[in-house]
């Protein structure tokens, strides 16, 4: 009777196939709660066409770049309000508002390194790993956005604010309008095109 042999890739096919599974639940999941999450979305469909090159590059230059400038302008702005103590300023939003801006730049910087140029080098069904850890790591950035919300009753400045806490207020909504459209189309359009590539 010959003597069955099972491949030695046997356990790493297993991990990988499990890892497909997480990514697909993630995501199916994702499509429930945030597909119609902000109305005034900017129309994304025309990525679901662009070459994934061209897709990538956009989220560099529309979306990376711009939370940059925005936390670079937020952390010092927040700090420096706090610091005067104003009527009805949230004493937790500076903190929170670093712990985002770290959080997301070291983000990005794992997409632009590893994810991004995987992708670009046809890698990309190899990465359903850090597609996984990109997508459990939006999930940490919403529950910071919502608490954010929370603090400043959804960007609403004080009655008396000043110039600054003004800038403040509009600034963090904005960061938040854009961070959740950045992830909507990495989720919905730009992940899944990657896997597929």
């Amino acid at each position: 009777r010959p003597k069955t042999v099972h491949p030695p890739a046997r356990g790493v096919c297993f991990e990988y196939i499990h890892t497909i599974s997480i990514f697909t639940t993630n995501l199916k999941r994702r499509l429930k709660t945030t597909k119609f999450r902000n109305t005034a979305m900017t129309d994304l469909t025309v990525w679901e066409v662009s070459p994934v090159n061209t897709v990538i590059d956009h989220v560099i230059s529309r979306y990376h770049n711009t939370h940059r400038a925005q936390l670079e302008e937020l952390v010092p702005l927040a700090h420096k309000i706090a610091s005067t103590s104003p009527d009805g300023f949230p004493a937790e939003l500076p903190e929170l508002l670093e712990y985002i801006q770290n959080e997301l730049l070291m983000h990005m910087m794992k997409e632009e390194r590893m994810l991004f140029p995987m992708a670009k080098q046809g890698l990309g069904s190899r990465a359903a790993m850090p597609v996984n850890v990109m997508m459990h790591e939006h999930e940490e950035h919403d529950r910071a956005l919502a608490q954010s919300k929370t603090l400043t009753n959804h960007f609403t400045p004080p009655q008396n604010a000043d110039k600054d806490q003004q800038r403040l207020y509009a600034l963090a909504q904005e960061l938040s309008d854009d961070l959740e459209e950045h992830i909507h189309l990495e989720n919905e359009i730009l992940f899944p095109r990657i896997l597929a590539s």
